[in-house]
């Protein structure tokens, strides 16, 4: 199973490399990683060349912001499988194993878990995601029930027929 990793990125050099990283070193065989950028000046560009031959594509240009990004990136993916992964964010070791393990049931075409957050003191606390209580809550993240409503980043998973039914974020 292709799995696609979209990260869209801005002015994040400080934590690029380490994100690059996770998901590099998960070592997964049939992963591609997408990184669109909106035009950073922070050294961000300088390491997406270090990496740029584990990248399936890589793009440094302005753009309307992260969702316009994940667009763009979901417009190139070719995964079986994606999600879209902020640029100042880890995967955990063994992460697209277990993504993988779970879409071999057909009938699953979503999985979410929970992420840590994180400081440079450590781990801070847990994202568990909640169902909204209504439907709109899902269209306007103002005035929600709670912080982290499902889907969110850094932790879902769509095969892509879903994006193929839903089109484009936002």
């Amino acid at each position: 199973m292709r799995i696609s990793v979209i990260i869209p990125s801005y002015q994040t050099a400080a934590y690029l490399e380490e994100t690059l990283l996770s998901v590099l070193e998960q070592k997964y065989p049939d992963l591609e990683l997408l990184v669109i950028d909106g035009g950073s000046t922070d050294g961000s560009i300088d390491i997406l060349r270090k990496y740029e031959k584990h990248l399936a594509f890589w793009v440094s240009e302005p753009d309307r912001g992260q969702t316009h990004a994940i667009n763009k990136g979901l417009q190139k993916m070719t995964g079986d499988a994606w999600m879209y992964l902020n640029s100042d964010d880890i995967l955990l070791p063994g992460f697209l194993q277990t993504v993988e393990h779970y879409f071999k049931d057909p009938s699953i075409v979503w999985i979410s878990g929970t992420a840590d957050t994180f400081a440079s003191n450590g781990v801070c606390g847990e994202i568990v995601p909640v169902p909204a209580r209504t439907a709109s809550e899902y269209l306007r993240p103002w005035g929600r029930s709670h912080s982290y409503l499902f889907p969110f980043s850094d932790a879902c998973f769509m095969r892509r027929s879903v994006y193929e039914k839903l089109g484009r974020l936002g």
